[in-house]
């Protein structure tokens, strides 16, 4: 090749300055320190990649496995759960009859609660699974006998209710009527409260609870429930059922905590209004005026 052979033509022809200095031969001592000098290099950057090997990933949260970096957690689907309930409750009925004269269906139901969280407030549940057996006090006895042995925990029952109890996560109560004794049981979630309804529900039962000094509330339903405005501003009011009767709270304003004035089945006296901030919450609201002989005249809180 004509071009590769003038460059090597160059290269052989190039002429070599007077005074040009002639390359110095290494000594043993510096070939020495040169080989020394690799061979740390490459110690110090073995020991660099073992250690940036070694060092936790910034993605990962207690997972085993390497390449997913954070561990998944399925939840369980309602499906999934409702046979989960089914089993138990086979489980329990099994023990009690040969099942022949019980079923189960799901649909809403009335007197199931489910405890937020151990806080001693109970939201009521939209649905569960349901046994129905044929009703005898002998029957109820071995039946409560039955699911305390299964591992379930009395609880407070609402009104019409047997018997209350707690497994975990699962709650069930027991109802009856002249023929037929009903066990419902169903999962906590299963609940008609949203996330806001919720917060707002604990935070009501944390109130009860400071008042009365009570740790059991009982249900508290705030599915309807309405934050209103007070005609003085800044306070707040709402309601919100109480088991059987309505509950009254309000607060000084929108970032105060809520406090519980009272809970009444019947109309409220003038006179329990009875502290600054309870005039101002609730003023303008119908409250009654009793005289000497007992007789009620409707009048509204003054501020």
């Amino acid at each position: 090749m004509e071009q590769g052979g003038m460059m090597a033509q160059g290269v052989v022809q190039a002429p070599t300055p007077a005074n040009t200095v002639a390359p110095v031969k290494k000594s043993g001592l510096t070939v020495l320190l040169v080989l020394f000098m690799i061979i740390f290099a490459g110690l110090a950057a073995t020991f660099g990649v073992l250690y940036f090997m070694n060092q936790p990933s910034s993605n990962q949260s207690g997972s085993s496995d390497g390449n997913k970096g954070t561990e998944v957690v399925t939840e369980k689907t309602v499906a999934e759960e409702i046979e989960e309930v089914k089993d138990i409750m086979y489980g329990i009925a099994a023990n009690v009859d040969s099942g022949d004269h019980f079923y189960y269906y799901e649909g809403e139901e009335s007197g199931l609660n489910a405890e937020l969280d151990g806080s001693g407030i109970y939201a009521m549940v939209k649905f569960a699974v349901t046994f129905r057996f044929t009703y005898s006090e002998e029957e109820v006895t071995k039946l409560k006998t039955i699911i305390e042995n299964a591992g379930f925990t009395a609880t407070t029952a609402s009104m019409y209710v047997l018997a209350a109890y707690k497994k975990d996560n699962i709650v069930c109560s027991l109802k009856d009527d002249l023929y037929n004794t009903f066990m419902y049981c169903a999962n906590a979630n299963w609940t008609w409260l949203t996330e806001e309804e919720e917060t707002l529900m604990k935070e009501l039962g944390e109130a009860v609870k400071e008042k009365t000094g009570n740790d059991e509330v009982g249900v508290i339903n705030v599915v309807n429930s309405e934050i209103k405005n007070s005609q003085i501003a800044p306070y707040q009011k709402i309601g919100a059922a109480i088991g059987n009767a309505g509950g009254l709270f309000y607060r000084t304003s929108e970032n105060d905590k809520w406090q519980f004035f009272t809970a009444t089945q019947a109309g409220i006296e003038c006179s329990e209004y009875n502290t600054d901030d309870l005039r101002k919450a609730f003023a303008g609201d119908q409250c009654g005026v009793v005289d000497a002989n007992g007789n009620w005249t409707t009048s509204t809180v003054q501020p």
